[in-house]
């Protein structure tokens, strides 16, 4: 369970895992969007608040500072794949980063800007201040919904609800891992998801600091009969900074081949512009 106020993301926003996971999900919102027959309902279980101001000091900075102040080591813009050039312009448009402050949009800022008029976006947030600053920020918006609801426990009926007005399901989970059990949760909402809509096309970031819990995730969801793509990228070798965010993946159940391939493109740029200890690994794992 996302326990109310358990996990402020302010610290985090910008880093080398929010990097990694927003430009898979704008990869891989286009490419759903480009083959749909239909508008698209946008689901997030863990939507936090939508926007962050960044301190002078964060995570960022190794992230997507890396990627706009032109930090050393960080290759050309004009060799960059076509899913890191698409996502750096949507940041263009979305976020702030000049003179007067910073501002790094979070995944459902991004979604809101990807999503058509005719698409819907339920937004599931517990974290007062979080839910405050999302409403806030995209509650104008007339095709979100914001909702005080823990999105793991309602994922099933929040799925069903809308099942005859002809939207395609997209779902996004990404909880704070702050505890042990949200990794058994969130392999249970993937497969309570896919059990309840099986038209679903799901998403799922992780952290990664060893490869002993994702790798039981994948094994738990192969025994649950559920298959897609993981997609990891490693900046700071696993030997090192034990305790701290060595890496990520993104998990895609059902996602369209363009999809996989751009975000499998960008592991390799993306790995040179933000290692920290001049090594990185890419890998694309299928279950």
């Amino acid at each position: 369970m996302h326990e109310l106020g358990d996990y402020d993301h302010h610290h985090h926003a910008g880093n080398h895992g929010d990097v990694w996971k927003h430009c898979a999900l704008a990869a891989w919102l286009r490419a759903l969007l480009d083959e749909a027959r239909g508008p698209l309902r946008y689901l997030e279980t863990h939507a936090g608040a939508g926007r962050y101001r960044l301190a002078k000091a964060g995570e960022w900075r190794d992230g997507i500072g890396r990627l706009l102040d032109g930090a050393e080591g960080v290759p050309a813009r004009a060799e960059a794949p076509p899913a890191v050039e698409a996502f750096l312009q949507l940041f263009a448009r979305v976020g702030i980063w000049n003179e007067l402050g910073r501002v790094y949009p979070g995944s459902p800022n991004l979604a809101q800007h990807l999503l058509g008029p005719d698409d819907r976006l339920v937004l599931c947030e517990l974290a007062p201040r979080a839910l405050e600053i999302l409403r806030a920020k995209l509650g104008g918006d007339g095709r979100v919904s914001v909702r005080a609801e823990d999105g793991p426990a309602h994922l099933t009926p929040l799925l069903t609800e809308a099942e005859g007005a002809g939207l395609r399901p997209v779902v996004v989970i990404d909880p704070p891992y702050s505890e042990k059990g949200e990794w058994l949760a969130a392999g249970r909402s993937l497969a309570l998801a896919r059990a309840a809509r099986p038209d679903t096309a799901l998403f799922l970031w992780y952290p990664i600091v060893s490869r002993t819990r994702p790798n039981a995730l994948l094994a738990e969801l192969g025994r649950a009969g559920v298959h897609g793509v993981a997609l990891e990228l490693v900046v700071t070798p696993l030997a090192l900074r034990r305790q701290a965010l060595n890496g990520s993946g993104v998990l895609l159940v059902d996602p369209p081949a363009r999809a996989v391939a751009e975000i499998a493109a960008a592991g390799p740029w993306l790995g040179r512009a933000l290692t920290t200890r001049g090594a990185w690994e890419a890998r694309q794992i299928t279950f």
